[in-house]
């Protein structure tokens, strides 16, 4: 939406700089370039108009010319490009919420376990009687700790979850690289204005560098394609510190963690996040969800992978899992993946089982490719057919309305 201003915009402008000089140029008088007449006044070159090859000059009288200068005064301003202005503020802002993340669970674990605040902190007798209590000095610690961390850097960040709170995040292993690089491109444009320094350099993976073929001094843009990436990685990030910490320090609520899990594999896929959903399936795969979590998060992979076109993603789906006796409604999503005619016949008996509703077969994505059968529409309205909506009663004129 911000490109299409900036676009509107150049056409506006130009379209004002045309109206505002045609009329002008048109009482203008037209004179080769060596003429010195007209010195007082304004002249523009006009290095494509030429007689027997002679440049020639656009002359305005006096008046024309203070006019021109007046009317044009507001462009020499150039307006902000606010597409780029906007992604660039959207990747600076990703960083802020996964940091603000990040302090959250920290502030949660210290609250938890004031204990484990590291003992080398101290107060002297002054900064006793200001805090006031025990309470305020250990609230106190707790926000240092959580700068020291947050002043870190990022790699910095997931180090000290992993040694200081036993966090296992190998799961991170495969994105580390890119949210490093994302986490340095943002400081770049809040820190240099964009512009790659050797700190960068220094930081992001060389395989990275040599691939963008990125130099030091050069600017760095942040693109449709960079930002909804980014999104993508820095969201996964975010939902994995919080699933690993949820499911380490609150064991007892693993299946609050798993719904959370099959939500928002969910809300990628309706959202058209594909490698999202891929992505959330992968990391479930590393934990050991309920097999209601891990069959959903996975039967929204392989819609993903079937999206994206990949090949092969139904049948290694099906190989991952006994479906001989699970529900009927992960029967009904494989058929649907593999869009077999066993689909219509799965359809009334998850139904009647109530299993899924009419609003999931019409609505959810698992069932776009099938809903395009013929049959769909037929069977859906044996099954579940809408229901009759009862004829209003035509008004009697006879009578009459209390007073």
């Amino acid at each position: 939406m911000a490109d299409e201003h900036d676009r509107l915009k150049d056409a506006e402008v130009k379209e004002a700089i045309s109206k505002i000089l045609n009329p002008l140029i048109s009482r203008a008088e037209i004179v080769p370039s060596e003429d010195s007449r007209h010195s007082e006044n304004f002249a523009v070159s006009d290095e494509e108009a030429s007689t027997k090859g002679e440049k020639l000059r656009i002359v305005l009288n006096a008046g024309d010319a203070a006019k021109l200068r007046r009317v044009l005064a507001p462009f020499r301003r150039h307006a902000p490009v606010q597409g780029r202005l906007l992604r660039q503020s959207a990747l600076i802002n990703l960083i802020i919420y996964l940091e603000a993340a990040l302090s959250d669970l920290l502030q949660f674990y210290y609250t938890q376990n004031p204990k484990a605040l590291p003992s080398e902190r101290t107060f002297t007798l002054t900064d006793l009687r200001e805090l006031g209590s025990i309470e305020d000095a250990e609230k106190s610690l707790i926000f240092k700790e959580i700068e020291g961390v947050l002043r870190a850097a990022f790699d910095d960040q997931l180090s000290y979850l992993v040694k200081k709170m036993k966090i296992e995040l190998k799961c991170l292993d495969e994105h580390t690289e890119t949210l490093i690089e994302i986490h340095q491109r943002r400081n770049l444009f809040v820190h240099n204005r964009g512009v790659v320094n050797k700190i960068y350099l220094s930081k992001v993976s060389r395989e990275y560098i040599d691939r963008n073929s990125v130099l030091d001094g050069s600017f760095l843009e942040v693109s449709d394609r960079y930002l909804a990436k980014a999104t993508d990685v820095v969201f996964l990030c975010g939902l994995i510190l919080i699933q690993q910490c949820w499911r380490k320090w609150e064991k007892g609520s693993t299946n609050d963690a798993d719904q959370v899990l099959i939500t928002t594999s969910f809300e990628a896929l309706t959202e058209q996040r594909w490698h999202l959903a891929k992505n959330i399936a992968a990391y479930a795969d590393t934990i050991s969800p309920s097999d209601v979590c891990i069959r959903m998060v996975s039967v929204n992979s392989a819609i993903a992978a079937r999206e994206l076109g990949e090949k092969g993603a139904v049948k290694k789906l099906e190989d991952k899992f006994d479906w001989s006796a699970c529900a009927l409604k992960f029967k009904l999503a494989l058929a649907a993946l593999k869009e077999e005619d066993d689909f219509f016949n799965l359809m009334p008996r998850a139904v009647a089982a109530e299993e899924v509703t009419r609003d999931d077969l019409m609505l959810w994505p698992l069932f776009s490719k099938i809903r395009e059968n013929p049959r769909f529409e037929e069977v859906l309205n044996q099954c579940c057919p809408l229901p009759e909506i009862p004829a209003l009663a035509e008004p009697d004129d006879n009578v009459e309305l209390e007073k």
